[in-house]
């Protein structure tokens, strides 16, 4: 934390003395809160880690640029730099309240801005210039599995990962029609206004993810985090609100395929924690949990597979 201290003291945006607080939640970027001393204006400081893709900079701006002008804010990058130790950026901390949830009312006003982003991003008049390769691309992914594992002698692995592999496989994976989508709408990266009278979202956050893609691989994603009744156990009623809400906003969706697409995307997860089982280098985790990266992925992999077993067969 000291080293970090540093870095802020150093940069001219937070002046002197600002307060400095890491922020929970994320398993990739870390990231920290700060504070000015003289206002108390906030700023998100992030560590980007490099060798992963993703949009670069100058297209966050443009696409911040032009959400905005479409009602949709994101937060703005306001500086960015890159030092011996990595690239850092520093965005805008948009004000939000906590919500419980969540829940189908969560849920439902969720998947209504979703309808509106995914209209926004299909008229998009630029393409962003860098992704992050091969995300979502569940097959190549089950297809990387495979091959771990046809070396694998590890019995937990194996009898893990060979019903991940088989499932995932017979699952459809969506491919056209494509457009730009966010790539990681889970619940944590929604921000929420502070109305009591209604939900409010007031941001989507984490762009780094941006890709061209199926629409289905955004709400596989939202429902297969959101749906998550209780940790493990699939809720039918915040999937239903998703359906019900989303539906309404573009062209209809049937309700088996987001279901199918929530399925192929909890697989496909627990697919990504098992090959860094073998590779060891991608997910964070916590040393007061877990004595090592290999058993925090072992055991995420597993939870994603046992919540992946409560999904029903499809929807009436």
């Amino acid at each position: 934390m000291k080293k970090i201290i540093e870095k802020v003291n150093s940069r001219k945006i937070f002046g002197r003395g600002a307060k400095v607080a890491p922020l929970s939640g994320g398993i990739i970027n870390a990231s920290f809160i700060v504070r000015r001393q003289d206002t108390d204006q906030a700023f998100i400081l992030q560590k980007v880690k490099t060798g992963l893709g993703g949009i670069t900079v100058q297209d966050y701006i443009r696409l911040a640029d032009y959400l905005h002008g479409e009602g949709l804010p994101i937060p703005r990058i306001l500086d960015h730099w890159t030092d011996e130790d990595g690239e850092w950026k520093v965005s805008e901390c948009v004000p939000h309240a906590r919500v419980r949830g969540p829940n189908r009312w969560v849920a439902g006003a969720v998947a209504r801005y979703m309808s509106k982003m995914h209209q926004a991003l299909r008229d998009c008049p630029f393409k962003p210039e860098s992704s992050i390769p091969g995300f979502h691309d569940s097959t190549a992914i089950f297809e990387t599995l495979a091959a771990h594992l046809s070396g694998a002698r590890e019995r937990q692995v194996l009898e893990l990962g060979t019903p991940v592999l088989f499932e995932g496989r017979r699952l459809p994976v969506p491919k056209s029609p494509r457009q730009l989508i966010h790539g990681d709408p889970k619940f944590d990266n929604f921000l929420f206004g502070s109305s009591v009278e209604r939900i409010d979202i007031a941001a989507l956050i984490d762009w780094d993810t941006l890709m061209e893609g199926h629409v289905l691989v955004d709400l596989g994603d939202m429902s297969r985090s959101f749906c998550r009744e209780n940790g493990n156990g699939f809720d039918p009623f915040v999937f239903g609100a998703i359906c019900r809400n989303y539906t309404g906003g573009l062209e209809p969706i049937a309700h088996n395929d987001i279901l199918n697409a929530t399925k192929l995307i909890t697989l496909e997860l627990s697919a990504r924690f098992l090959i860094d089982w073998f590779e060891n280098r991608y997910f964070g985790w916590d040393p007061a949990k877990f004595p090592s990266r290999r058993a925090s992925n072992l055991a995420a992999a597993r939870r994603y597979f046992e919540y992946w077993k409560t999904m029903p067969e499809g929807i009436d």
